[in-house]
């Protein structure tokens, strides 16, 4: 939702919200405090058989591009997400993850940043896939409409980032090599994956997000269907990704 259009006592609904997601008194201050600042709030939930998590984010990206009109661009980060996420069935598992926009990355300095965050010996597949969809959207838009994100948690020893590209205008068919590549690599059942790949092929391309965790296992998710909000913002519409358990 957008904050700067929900009248009367919006960031008070907007909290009232998060305390009936069960949001832990910890996590709940730090998001009032910050909340003043951000211009979106976006919710989430994610349920298997050993979790319930529930994931409340607060978007920057007013702020973060004042910050780039006051200063040089190339080189710098932006404080672009903060990600607020807890296990409702065991609130003490919670974290809370930092997006950092880092803008104007040539090509060339995307994939060796990717390279620094996940060792190419070991996760190759991972690597390639996301240089399959960069490469094509490089060929539509320009590097700096690129949006790369770095994600980081405090305290934990996760990797991870996600790269957007909503702007190239990419359907899921243009990287489907790289999404097939993906499926052989996590042993998803090829069968499976083309009856969804059918269904979906034509659907918007929006990001990818992926990485290392703390056991130095790669993941991947590729979001999709992204709708356009307002004049500037587009968000995801749902996911594709690999299996594995959810984590914090």
């Amino acid at each position: 939702m957008s904050r700067h259009e929900t009248q009367g006592s919006r960031d008070e609904r907007i909290v009232l919200t998060c305390e009936r997601m069960g949001m832990p008194h910890n996590l709940l201050a730090s998001f009032q405090r910050d909340l003043a600042d951000a211009n979106h709030v976006y919710f989430g939930a994610e349920k298997d058989e050993h979790a319930l998590l529930f994931k409340a984010y607060l978007e920057f990206r007013d702020r973060a591009e004042r910050e780039m009109v006051d200063a040089p661009v190339a080189g710098r980060s932006f404080l672009l997400f903060t990600g607020y996420k807890w296990d409702a069935f065991s609130p003490s598992r919670q974290a809370v993850t930092r997006y950092d926009w880092h803008t104007a990355l040539t090509i060339p300095i995307m994939l060796d940043r990717l390279r620094m965050m996940i060792e190419s010996s070991h996760h190759q597949a991972l690597l390639e896939t996301v240089q399959g969809m960069i490469e094509r959207a490089s060929e539509r838009i320009s590097h700096s409409e690129i949006q790369f994100l770095k994600v980081t948690e405090e305290g934990k020893p996760r990797r991870s980032f996600d790269i957007n590209v909503y702007k190239a205008g990419l359907r899921l068919q243009d990287i489907g090599p790289s999404l097939f590549g993906a499926v052989k690599n996590y042993a998803i059942p090829v069968a499976r994956f083309q009856a969804l790949y059918e269904r979906i092929k034509t659907e918007r391309l929006g990001h990818l997000a992926g990485g290392v965790d703390r056991k130095n296992k790669d993941f991947m998710t590729v979001y999709y269907g992204v709708k356009k909000v307002h004049s500037n913002q587009f968000g995801s519409a749902t996911m594709v990704s690999h299996d594995r358990p959810n984590e914090i």
